[in-house]
C-alpha cells in the first residue's frame, strides 16, 4: 500500500510539474504574440497613415506639403511600386539641431512613430554629391523594406529607376547604378562633399565595383567615368543612396540601393 501511494504521488507530481511547464509556456507565448500583434497593429495604423500622406501629395505637390511639415525636404518614389514617401531632415528646427536621428522614430508632424519617417543624412544638404537617405526595414516589403526586392537582378530590371522632387523644385529622375551589401563602416557613408577629386573619382569606382551585380546606367558610368579626366570628372555626377537594415543578418549589416541622377554627362 505504501509504495502504491508512493507511486500515485508520483504521477501526481509528475502532472502537476507538467502543467505548470504547459502554463509557463503558454504565458510566454502568448505574451510574445501579444508583443508581436501590438507592432503589427502599429506598422499598419502608420502604414496606412503614408498612404493618405502619398495621396495628398500626388494632389497637392510635395511644396505645400511643406507648409504643413515643416521639417520636410523632399519627396521619394520608385516608379510601379507602394514606395512613394516624404523625406526629412533634422536641424532645421533649431530644437533638433543635435537629433540628426530623429525622425527615425517620428512621424511627419514630429511626434514618436514606430516606423518613423525617411530622413536624409544631416551632413547632406540638397545640392551635396551624394544624398543619403534612411529608412527602415519594415516586414512584408514595407517602408525601406521594398528595397530588399533589388538583391534580385529581375526586380531591378522592372523598376530601374527612383524620382526624387527636392521641396522648390521639379522631380529628378535617378537610374540605378549599385546594389551593394554591406555595414555601418561603408565609404558610402562618408561620401557626401567633402573630398578630393581623386577621392570623389575613387568613390565612384569603388560603389561601382562592389555592386552586387551589373546595372545598365552603372555599365554606361563605368565607360564613362574612364575617358574623363579626373579634374574634370569632380562634382560632375549627383548621387542618391537609400539605406536599409539588413534584418536578421547582423544589427551593423546595410543594404545600399545607389543612382545617378539624370544629367548633362547622360546627353
Amino acid at each position: 500500500m505504501r509504495k502504491t501511494s508512493k507511486s500515485v504521488k508520483k504521477r501526481k507530481d509528475v502532472l502537476i510539474g507538467s502543467a505548470l511547464a504547459f502554463l509557463f509556456l503558454l504565458i510566454v507565448g502568448i505574451c510574445l504574440f501579444g508583443n508581436q500583434t501590438d507592432e503589427m497593429i502599429k506598422e499598419d495604423k502608420e502604414q496606412k497613415d503614408f498612404v493618405k500622406i502619398a495621396k495628398e501629395e500626388k494632389k497637392k505637390g510635395p511644396d505645400l506639403l511643406k507648409k504643413k511639415y515643416k521639417d520636410m525636404i523632399g519627396w521619394i518614389e520608385i516608379p510601379d511600386t507602394e514606395f512613394s514617401y516624404p523625406v526629412m531632415q533634422t536641424g532645421i528646427k533649431k530644437h533638433r539641431e543635435k537629433e540628426p536621428e530623429f525622425y527615425l522614430h517620428a512621424d511627419v508632424k514630429g511626434e514618436y512613430s514606430f516606423i518613423g519617417t525617411p530622413f536624409l543624412d544631416s551632413r547632406c544638404n540638397l545640392d551635396s554629391d551624394n544624398l543619403i537617405i534612411y529608412g527602415h526595414n519594415i516586414r512584408g516589403g514595407r517602408m525601406f523594406g521594398l528595397l530588399h526586392g533589388y538583391r534580385k537582378t529581375e526586380y531591378y530590371k522592372e523598376h530601374p529607376t527612383i524620382y526624387f522632387t527636392k521641396c522648390g523644385s521639379t522631380k529628378e529622375e535617378y537610374d540605378i547604378v549599385s546594389v551593394m551589401l554591406t555595414d555601418i563602416n561603408s565609404f558610402m557613408y562618408t561620401f557626401t562633399d567633402i573630398y578630393t577629386d581623386t577621392v570623389y573619382k575613387d568613390n565612384i569606382e569603388k560603389l561601382l565595383t562592389q555592386s552586387i551585380y551589373e546595372t545598365e546606367a552603372g555599365k554606361v558610368l563605368k565607360n564613362e567615368i574612364k575617358d574623363v579626366d579626373v579634374e574634370e570628372l569632380f562634382h560632375m555626377e549627383k548621387f542618391i543612396t537609400l539605406s536599409t537594415c539588413r534584418t536578421g543578418e547582423g544589427k551593423e549589416k546595410r543594404l545600399l540601393i545607389i543612382a545617378k541622377k539624370r544629367g548633362l554627362s547622360d546627353e
